[in-house]
């Protein structure tokens, strides 16, 4: 939860546990010590950011939230990835304020980052799943990537079914986006062969 980037293969995390960081599980690779001050510096900074983005959130300026989203993404991006759990809350409310803004590149681009680090953190059925693959089909749907929307909104409503049940107004809600997905597939396809 609380890792950071391998500064040797780029790939692979260093987990922190009670002791330290845990080699890196791509190539083996430790945290050099002269690493650690600066690692910790940065880690002080996302939470102190995280902590002042929850202020600006509550004050509901959603653009100035945004931005400082992808300010902060910015400068951590060489040490921590999205898999650190403080980034992980960053990239969430990036991810609300893009939507707040109507700005759908930037949360579909949120969206591609939360998903894996949602599918290791929660369970395999967890509803916060099933709610963000349904963001991300909408976005897409919204976006005209209608491939991309059917399979997001086909997997969230997997897990919706299940977590809220048939009859739950979001799984309505859910199935007319599918049923709209759908028909804008089966008109593009028409008019592509006229």
């Amino acid at each position: 939860m609380r890792s950071v980037k391998c500064q040797n293969c780029s790939l692979g995390n260093l987990e922190k546990d009670e002791d330290g960081f845990l080699p890196c599980k791509e190539c083996g690779c430790s945290l050099n010590s002269t690493d650690l001050p600066r690692i910790n510096k940065y880690e002080n900074y996302i939470c102190r950011s995280l902590e002042s983005l929850k202020l600006e959130k509550k004050f509901q300026d959603a653009a100035k939230l945004l931005q400082s989203c992808i300010d902060c993404q910015q400068k951590q991006k060489d040490y921590f990835s999205s898999y650190n759990i403080h980034c992980l809350q960053i990239l969430d409310l990036g991810l609300d304020a893009s939507i707040d803004c109507e700005n759908w590149s930037q949360a579909l681009s949120y969206t591609s980052l939360l998903i894996a680090p949602y599918r290791l953190y929660y369970p395999h059925q967890s509803p916060q799943i099933g709610l963000l693959l349904m963001k991300q089909g909408k976005i897409q749907l919204f976006l005209k990537l209608l491939k991309e929307a059917l399979t997001s909104l086909q997997q969230s409503g997997e897990i919706i079914q299940i977590t809220h049940g048939q009859d739950h107004p979001l799984y309505r809600d859910l199935k007319d986006l599918l049923e709209q997905c759908m028909e804008e597939m089966r008109m593009t396809l028409e008019f592509s062969n006229s």
